[in-house]
C-alpha cells in the first residue's frame, strides 16, 4: 500500500483536529447539500454543540461557507478543494493512516491557522 499524497497530508496537518472534523467534511463533500449542526449531529452520531463547534472550525478554516441557516462544502482555495477530493477518494482504504496523522504530535503545531495559504 502506498503512502498519502502530499497534498492529503498537509491539508489534514493544516486543517483537521480530530476525526470527527474529516467526517463533518466528508459529509459535506459528499452530499454536497446545505447542512445544520442537529442534521450533521444526527447523521455522525455526535453530539449537537461538537457538531456546531466542527462546522464553526471548518468554516473559519475556509473549507464551508454558511448558507440560509446551515452550512456547504465550498473550500475557498482550488488546491485545497483539489486535496479534499483526493482524500475523499482514499479515505475508504486510508482512514486509520489519516487518523493517525490528526494525532502526530509532529503535526500539530502547523493546525488552527485561520486563514491558511492554498496548498
Amino acid at each position: 500500500m502506498e503512502a498519502l499524497p502530499g497534498e492529503v497530508r498537509a491539508l489534514v496537518a493544516r486543517y483537521f483536529e480530530t476525526g470527527s472534523d474529516v467526517d463533518v467534511l466528508l459529509l459535506l463533500h459528499y452530499e454536497g447539500a446545505r447542512w445544520t449542526a442537529p442534521a450533521v449531529a444526527e447523521r455522525l452520531h455526535l453530539h449537537r454543540d461538537q457538531a456546531q463547534s466542527i462546522l464553526d472550525r471548518l468554516a473559519a478554516k475556509g473549507l464551508l461557507h454558511r448558507e440560509g441557516g446551515g452550512y456547504r462544502y465550498g473550500p475557498v482555495h482550488p488546491a485545497t478543494s483539489s486535496a479534499v477530493d483526493t482524500m475523499a477518494r482514499l479515505h475508504p482504504t486510508y482512514r486509520l493512516a489519516i487518523a493517525r496523522l490528526i494525532f502526530d504530535p509532529g503535526t500539530h503545531g502547523r493546525r488552527g491557522r485561520s486563514s491558511p495559504s492554498p496548498s
